[in-house]
């Protein structure tokens, strides 16, 4: 579980958030990461998650900085109920305590106003909107109780905030508490980042999570029973080093790497337009609609070839061993510039008759024309 706590003053919001991630494997409490952000600013606003890593990394990548309520809203029933639907049957989902978890906070600052939003799985994400008055502290997740009044007695003393709140969290760290403090100070015009890091005083040193072997599934619980793990978010200051990594899905915002190996890549599944790569089918698709776009197969009829689809119809630019390069247009083809040049080299440019050769101009076509040239000359 995470620690979110938020405290109104002066006209500013202050926001602060613990970093931990651990894991529970046969009885034994582990440290996964101590540096997670739970806490990020987005836009104009300070957005915390609690609950499972996996929802809050789809979340957060959906979450866009001119994003509403309304629309945090929909993003984060979205991340929940999607991934609940393919997770919620198996084994070690069922086995943990709390089930498939899933929280967020949204502070912000509108129109001189401060608000605090909590938004939560238990009630379908309804929107909790709280308007603080002057020194009020909200506290959210594991050990809120706790922290409450030590925040109470230690604001007393006058001393700064920000190292108050790092010997609150302190006092209540536990094995879902603790690690890097992410602060976040704003008034609605500026978010400041403070420069110099916080970092909770552990009671207790846990052993690092296994590098060699991750045989389970982890939440932000604290909670691990599984066959396997699924990871997002980052690993080893935000870089994976693998020779190899099989997944049946890996989601990101980029990838980068010098040779990218698979059978398929796509845009999307249905969503137009769309971009395909499929060697098993069209090589290569650009589609504007699910019957106008360009493909360009791999090698189709011992030819090699482009294809135009406008609304069903379909013309053809190809090379093939027999006729050569081939323009093969639907209905009326038009080759159209300042100047359009036909070079046949040692051979022709070849026509079917001199009927088929036609003057825009005088509206007639060259056989037309030479008929005429027959007639005038025999008088």
């Amino acid at each position: 579980m995470s620690l979110c706590v938020s405290i109104y003053s002066g006209g500013q919001i202050y926001v602060f958030a613990d970093g931990r991630i651990s894991a529970s494997s046969n009885g034994v409490d582990y440290l996964v990461t101590d540096t997670y952000p739970k806490a990020r600013c987005i836009g104009d606003k300070v957005i915390f998650t609690t609950g499972m890593v996996a929802i809050a990394e789809q979340f957060f990548q959906l979450v866009k900085p001119s994003s509403t309520l309304r629309e945090i809203q929909r993003i984060a029933r979205r991340a929940y109920n999607g991934f609940k639907s393919e997770n919620e049957g198996r084994a070690e989902y069922k086995a943990l305590e709390h089930g498939i978890e899933f929280g967020v906070a949204v502070h912000d600052i509108t129109a001189g106003k401060a608000r605090y939003t909590q938004l939560s799985y238990h009630n379908d994400f309804e929107i909790n909107t709280q308007i603080p008055t002057e020194t009020d502290i909200f506290a959210w997740g594991a050990n809120s109780a706790l922290i409450l009044p030590e925040l109470e007695k230690l604001f007393q003393t006058g001393e700064d905030v920000a190292e108050l709140v790092k010997v609150a969290f302190s006092r209540v760290s536990d094995v879902n508490v603790g690690g890097k403090l992410h602060a976040f100070f704003f008034d609605g015009r500026n978010i400041i980042v403070p420069k110099s890091s916080l970092w909770i005083r552990s009671k207790t040193q846990y052993p690092t999570w296994p590098s060699d072997k991750v045989p389970s599934t982890a939440d932000m619980a604290g909670n691990v029973v599984a066959r396997s793990i699924k990871l997002t978010g980052e690993m080893t200051d935000s870089e994976v080093i693998s020779t190899v990594i099989r997944a049946s899905r890996i989601i990101g915002n980029e990838i980068e790497g010098g040779t990218i190996t698979g059978a398929k890549i796509q845009t999307s599944n249905s969503v137009y337009p769309r971009v395909v790569i499929d060697p098993t089918s069209v090589a290569f698709g650009v589609y504007a609609s699910a019957d106008s776009g360009i493909q360009i197969p791999a090698y189709d009829g011992g030819v090699s070839k482009i294809i135009f689809n406008a609304n069903g119809n379909q013309s053809v630019i190809y090379n093939s061993p027999a006729s050569g390069f081939v323009f093969n247009g639907y209905g009326r083809s038009t080759i159209n510039g300042d100047g359009v040049k036909l070079d046949p080299g040692n051979d022709f440019v070849r026509v079917p008759s001199w009927s088929s050769v036609y003057s825009e101009g005088s509206h007639t076509t060259l056989q037309e024309e030479i008929n005429a040239l027959w007639t005038a000359v025999a008088g």
